[in-house]
């Protein structure tokens, strides 16, 4: 059975009035595709505490589509209380890692050393490594065989700094992510604001945002047909 690993965020409280953590659908509708496909699901996180929703993309998902928020819930709900710890897995076990977004990810990944080497493990090894919307924060701190950031010359996006800035979070998040990507080399490519848009640059596959979903979805697909084709002919 074919294996992934899902890095969650934990819950992040950036302020006495504002507390976030993952994005309910970019985990649920990826999770509920590839479970129905059959493969094997681990979610993890960053000292292997609880997965915490960011609040109001869990209601928005409770309002829009709450059969997806009931069956991902029905399915993963002991993994979100007890995931694993990032520390203690390695890229040996599975077939690629997935970082949804929401923004507590821009708080909790990009200064984990243990994520950085974890992901840097899946790229050398030729695995999938995907991230959608604030989910790239956590390839900031990865690496290639060089030891360059692992976006360096590579076509990648996320939200972008317009969407962050028509939200208005963008004097609250510690850095802009698209600008953060850019600096370290990135090929940045996006869509208008809040339209889909997934790149995939060999076996790493980024989306901008939520509606990009369905497109990441399939180019995360495309790279995990590629991997079992050529690891039969190997």
């Amino acid at each position: 059975m074919p294996k992934l690993l899902f890095i969650l965020s934990t819950k992040q409280d950036v302020s006495s009035d504002y507390t976030t953590g993952f994005h309910a659908e970019e985990a649920a509708k990826p999770y509920l595709y590839f479970n129905d496909e059959g493969y094997d699901i681990t979610i993890a996180t960053i000292g292997g505490h609880p997965a915490e929703y960011d609040p109001s993309s869990r209601e928005d998902l409770d309002e829009n589509n709450p059969e997806m928020l009931e069956n991902f819930e029905s399915l993963a709900k002991d993994n979100l209380e007890n995931p694993a710890n990032v520390s203690e897995l390695s890229a040996d076990n599975f077939d690629g890692i997935f970082i949804p977004g929401g923004h507590g990810t821009m708080w909790d990944m990009p200064t984990s050393d243990e994520l950085g080497a974890l992901i840097s493990e899946f790229y050398a090894q030729d695995k999938l490594v995907a991230a959608v919307c604030h989910g790239p924060a956590a390839l900031v701190n990865a690496t290639n065989k060089k030891g360059e950031p692992i976006v360096n010359g590579k076509k990648v996006n996320c939200f972008t700094d317009k969407e962050e800035k028509h939200i208005e979070k963008e004097d609250v998040m510690p850095f802009l992510l698209e600008t953060r990507l850019t600096e370290q080399g990135a090929k940045f490519e996006c869509s208008g604001l809040f339209e889909s848009c997934a790149v995939r640059d060999g076996v790493l596959v980024t989306g901008q945002n939520p509606a990009s979903l369905s497109d990441l979805i399939h180019e995360m697909e495309n790279v995990l047909e590629d991997q079992e084709e050529a690891s039969k002919a190997a």
